[in-house]
């Protein structure tokens, strides 16, 4: 079974189990403390199962809540065998009802891209995950944090992008930038990147992040991926987005911080049985939708789902990364990260239209689909487990085939080489 599946039935059983469990313990108490338990256990159970499982967020916290208190009422009322079952059923016989007549009304939910890994497979404690600050201190880095990270940025190659480039669940030496870093004589490689933003947040980061002195190379990497639903989403630094994804226009030019309820809510993705859910059910993808969009003014959800838009904004947003660094006298490169062959319908058509669209601009762009299908035809092991990441052996390889069409030939290079390539 997979972590996947396992956090959402986890989710949903075991409260109901642990409810059942401490009403009968209720039930059997003495009558001048039960009325005392039954207020206790009830917040213990869903305060406890929440703790257990690892989950943080207020949608989490509820989820279990509800079914802790539902499985406690059928404890304390000693609901028995035939009479749970078919409060189940009932239970059950409404979803299929509430289901028809969404589907009866409801077109189908904007795309909302689920968090990487499910909370019961957590990520290593070193990596960035979905925590939403992380995003923000990428977007705006105090001076001091930029010029530690790039202490001489006319020797050094910037990469910019998202959990790809940031080489999730991968070691650093073995990430393909540090690969890179570590055989390249005379250039420093440094990689600005974080899982779970979009071009428009690297492009907008771009400035602060070189503002003590142009780079040596550039690049921007972009996505056929999650990249093409993340375009104009909210930060907790910037409520509104870093661009208006209808117009491309930038903005959150400082920080615009949320605080109390509102904050809370942003760091509560939705509970992830409804991420389950979701790939079925048209009342719960609108439901995670609602709840994932959150805080745009007035629920704003305009543009996340419609992907010629948000492929369109992911090449705007690289005309203006190079525009940038243009006029400092930088060199720029983007690179195209490809999805691998029979990825979904909706990644397939994004990486067409994000190529379709490099391709008729006048920027320098670099595509890795030929490496990444020749990859795959060689048996080569690409993705991990999360089925989107790149593996180790996949970083290695690409650093091999990157380098001679980023860099011109030098020393530190020639070792690249000799790795081995599909």
């Amino acid at each position: 079974m997979s972590p996947f599946v396992a956090t959402a039935i986890a989710m949903t059983l075991l409260p109901i189990l642990a409810g059942s469990v401490a009403g009968r313990v209720v039930r059997s108490a003495s009558p001048g403390w039960r009325r005392v338990t039954q207020a206790w256990a009830v917040a213990a159970i869903a305060l406890m199962g929440n703790g257990a499982l690892g989950l943080l967020g207020l949608w989490d916290l509820l989820w279990t809540a509800v079914f802790a208190v539902l499985g406690f009422g059928l404890g304390v009322g000693g609901v028995e065998g035939n009479a749970a079952a078919r409060a189940l059923v009932g239970m059950g016989l409404a979803a299929v009802v509430a289901e028809a007549a969404g589907r009866a009304v409801l077109p189908p939910a904007p795309y909302i891209a689920p968090p990487y890994v499910a909370p019961l497979a957590p990520l290593p404690v070193d990596e960035p995950g979905q925590n939403p600050e992380v995003a923000c201190d990428l977007l705006f880095p105090s001076p001091a944090t930029a010029r530690a990270a790039i202490p001489d940025p006319a020797s050094t190659v910037v990469h910019f992008g998202d959990s790809m480039v940031h080489g999730l669940s991968i070691s650093e030496d073995d990430r393909f930038v540090g690969r890179l870093d570590a055989r390249d004589a005379v250039r420093s490689h440094v990689a600005v990147a974080t899982p779970g933003i979009a071009p428009d947040v690297l492009t907008a980061a771009a400035p602060r992040w070189l503002a003590h002195g142009a780079a040596d190379l550039a690049v921007l990497y972009v996505f056929g991926g999650n990249d093409s639903g993340e375009m104009g989403m909210a930060l907790p630094c910037c409520p509104e987005g870093v661009i208006d994804i209808v117009t491309g226009a930038p903005r959150c030019a400082e920080p615009a911080p949320l605080h109390g309820l509102a904050r809370t809510l942003y760091r509560s993705p939705p509970p992830w049985p409804l991420w389950e859910a979701a790939e079925y059910s048209r009342v719960a993808a609108w439901t995670v939708a609602w709840m994932a969009w959150r805080p745009r003014a007035g629920g704003d959800l305009v543009g996340r789902d419609d992907v010629e838009l948000q492929t369109a904004r992911i090449v705007d947003q690289a005309h203006r990364f190079a525009a940038w660094q243009a006029a400092r006298g930088t060199r720029t490169q983007v690179v195209f990260l490809s999805l691998p062959r029979g990825d979904s319908v909706r990644g397939r058509e994004a990486s067409d239209l994000i190529r379709a669209g490099l391709a008729a601009s006048d920027l320098p762009w670099i595509d890795s689909t030929p490496w990444v299908d020749a990859f795959m035809d060689a048996g080569l092991p690409l993705l991990q487990d999360d089925g989107v990441h790149w593996t180790a052996q996949a970083h290695g390889a690409f650093a091999a085939w990157l380098a001679p069409q980023l860099l011109p030939p030098s020393g530190g290079l020639s070792s690249l080489d000799t790795e081995v390539l599909p």
